[in-house]
């Protein structure tokens, strides 16, 4: 079984190769994305474009042309989404990019210009081979034995790893690309053998996790050798999962410990590990943050405000209040709806 990780010639190319490109194109006096395109055949009045937590629409005319400026504040994936097709691409401030495809077969007649077109023609290239191979669709591929699973992954992730390194040592991609690209096939991976446990039970209706055939102590080693106290790793969702599921295991494990009439919350004791493990302040405000994120999505503020004290109280940065008042903003509308009705039940 092959397991994925920072090679050689990858961490080379990091080091020494895409140096030689000149540097990453810098538009810090312009905000905004600019995107524009056409879309044939549309029965739909605009494209979506997700960036981030935000989402914004473009209008279609008649014509079906749509252009805009993305306020995306950093380099980035950004999606254009249209009916129920879409892609995925890597922009940020100060680019230009134009999307243009008929909706009546979007994959033949998809077409792309602009700023990172090497980028994004590679990244459009690697959704093909995935989708070709069947391990775009998980709950195919996850559907499979372990070992048979595996080696389906690994031989599809080498063939896009090998065109990936081919285009990178000829200087086609920029440095921070190369970084985003070499830490996904360092960790992407990982995250189906962690996942395979609960699709698998899923999909063949096996009620009991201990009857699934998977190495589950093997794959938990796995897990604990990422590194865990590296903030330019922050960038990438796929890291982050498995920051989380980390950080998580080992909580789970510690709660066991606790006799059960002195149990603390879960809560408690996942922040005692983050910050008895995670040495780095931005590690450990990117965690507890998410979890305030994932209290509010789940609980609403009214519940959730014994956690937002506590993070509040341990006087993150301003930029880090700044997005805890984004997130309580977003509730903002509904509490006002339930206030409303409260007020009109009780007249």
């Amino acid at each position: 079984m092959k397991h994925f990780g920072l090679g050689v010639f990858t961490l080379v190319l990091i080091l020494g190769l895409v140096s030689c490109q000149g540097g990453e194109k810098q538009q810090e006096s312009d905000p905004f994305l600019h995107l524009s395109g056409q879309v044939l055949n549309s029965k739909e009045e605009a494209v979506k474009i997700y960036y981030g937590e935000e989402q914004q629409e473009l209008k279609l005319d008649s014509a079906g042309n749509f252009q805009g400026e993305i306020p995306v504040s950093r380099l980035g994936m950004v999606t254009v989404a249209h009916a129920r097709t879409g892609i995925s691409l890597y922009l940020g401030p100060g680019d230009r990019f134009q999307v243009n495809f008929d909706a009546e077969d979007f994959d033949a007649t998809l077409a792309l210009d602009g700023d990172r077109l090497a980028e994004n023609e590679y990244l459009l290239e690697k959704k093909h081979s995935f989708k070709a191979s069947g391990v775009e669709n998980w709950m195919e591929v996850l559907a499979l034995p372990f070992e048979e699973m595996i080696a389906k992954r690994d031989a599809a992730y080498e063939e896009v790893r090998a065109s990936f390194e081919a285009q990178a040592a000829e200087g086609k991609f920029s440095e921070s690309f190369v970084q985003m690209e070499t830490a996904f096939f360092a960790y992407e991976p990982l995250l189906m053998e962690l996942s395979y446990p609960d699709y698998y039970s899923y999909i063949h209706q096996i009620q009991k996790r201990e009857d699934i055939p998977y190495p589950a102590k093997e794959v938990e080693k796995r897990l604990a050798a990422i590194p865990t106290d590296d903030p330019s790793l922050l960038d990438y969702a796929f890291y982050n999962t498995l920051l989380e599921r980390f950080y998580g295991s080992v909580a789970q494990e510690l709660m066991r410990v606790y006799p059960a009439d002195e149990r603390p919350s879960y809560q408690a004791v996942r922040w005692k590990v983050i910050d008895s493990l995670a040495r780095h302040a931005e590690i450990r405000v990117t965690l507890k943050f998410s979890d305030v994120k994932d209290q509010l999505s789940y609980r609403g503020p009214v519940h959730a405000q014994e956690i937002i004290s506590l993070f509040e109280a341990e006087n993150p940065s301003e930029k880090m209040m700044a997005k805890l008042a984004e997130e309580k903003a977003r509730w903002e509308p509904i509490s006002q709806v339930r206030k409303c009705l409260i007020s009109a039940l009780r007249q």
